[in-house]
């Protein structure tokens, strides 16, 4: 019953890329979405009345997927912002979510999704010099970025780095 929502989010995104009409799935779709952000404007797999923090990278595909669906809310997105600028750190980079009690380590999918989730919502990181810092700080030798600094490059870190930097201009 937890389907992985960037899974569940590429039906309406790939009929909208397509141009095949969203009405037949729209009603439906919103309550999914819908019964799965959180209170703080977060989203993540599980329904809010399970439980538990937003992830960053569902964020991301709740917003994309309200926006392709034409629906949006000002005073969530508010508090979405505010949640996202929360995972920034001190680095610049972002993790999954505010505060968490494991796996609180910056990464480049993490950066990006907040990075252009806070675009969508016409929004910058927190501190946006220290996020674009961060990004720079992943390039390696060979050109390409890595996960994390010090790793090696990657074509998806890789990607990931460019297109928040694009986001940040």
């Amino acid at each position: 019953h937890y389907g992985v929502l960037e899974e569940e989010m590429m039906t309406p995104v790939c009929r909208h890329l397509l141009h095949i009409p969203l009405d037949d799935i729209t009603p439906a779709f919103t309550d999914y979405l819908q019964e799965r952000r959180r209170a703080n404007g977060s989203f993540n797999n599980a329904p809010a009345g399970d439980g538990g923090d937003g992830n960053i990278l569902n964020t991301y595909w709740g917003i994309y997927g309200l926006q392709w669906l034409n629906r949006s809310d000002e005073g969530m997105d508010k508090k979405t912002i505010a949640w996202i600028r929360s995972c920034q750190l001190k680095n610049g980079g972002f993790t999954h979510q505010p505060h968490p009690v494991i796996g609180a380590n910056d990464e480049v999918a993490y950066t990006w999704a907040a990075v252009k989730t806070l675009a969508r919502l016409s929004a910058k990181p927190a501190d946006e010099k220290a996020c674009i810092g961060y990004l720079l700080s992943l390039r390696n030798a060979d050109g390409g970025f890595g996960n994390r600094p010090g790793l090696p490059s990657t074509p998806m870190s890789t990607y990931y780095a460019i297109d928040a930097l694009k986001a940040l201009n």
